[in-house]
Parts: structure tokens; sequence; C-alpha cells
């Protein structure tokens, strides 16, 4: 009995440490949002179903002035101090 647990406890050995030692993979949902964040508009508009220029339309409409195909979500949201959601929701509201 007490060989057996010790085998066990030593089968488990390699387990541990790659559980440990590797960073943990996150959800999916989330990666795939900051990299829409970090994305420029005129790349990350097709993937929203818009081209850049409504998406661009959209965003002046919502306020944000000084806008272009080359600018991130992330940016226009600290340089309007909002969360990077808020200007997503801008991109991905349903149109009136």
């Amino acid at each position: 009995m007490p060989i057996s647990l010790a085998v066990c406890f030593l089968a488990a050995v390699p387990f541990v440490y790659a559980g440990l030692s590797k960073p943990a993979g996150g959800n999916p949902a989330i990666a795939l949002m900051m990299a829409a964040q970090k994305a420029p508009i005129a790349k990350l508009a097709p993937v929203l179903g818009l081209d850049e220029a409504s998406a661009l339309r959209r965003l002046r409409d919502a306020g944000f002035a000084d806008v272009s195909g080359i600018d991130t979500v992330a940016a226009l949201a600290a340089k309007a101090q909002l969360s990077p959601m808020a200007v997503m929701a801008q991109l991905t509201a349903p149109q009136r």
C-alpha cells in the first residue's frame, strides 16, 4: 500500500509541475476581446460586418471627432476616458 501511494505521487509530479509552470490559458473570449481592442479600426471593421467607412461614421456619430482607420478601440477609449467596451458598443450597436 505505501509503495503504490508513493508511485501515484511520483506519477502525478510531472502533471503538477506542468500545470504550475505554464501560464493559465484564460478565457478565450477575453483574449479575443483584448485582441479586437488593439486592432486598427480598418482591420476590425470587417470582423464586425462593417466596412471601414461605416465603422468610422458610427464612431464620429458617437462623438469621436478625430478618428481614422489606423486608430484602435483601446486608443480611442483612452483618449475619451471611456472603457474600451463603451467604444466597442458604438461599433456593434444595431443601426437605427
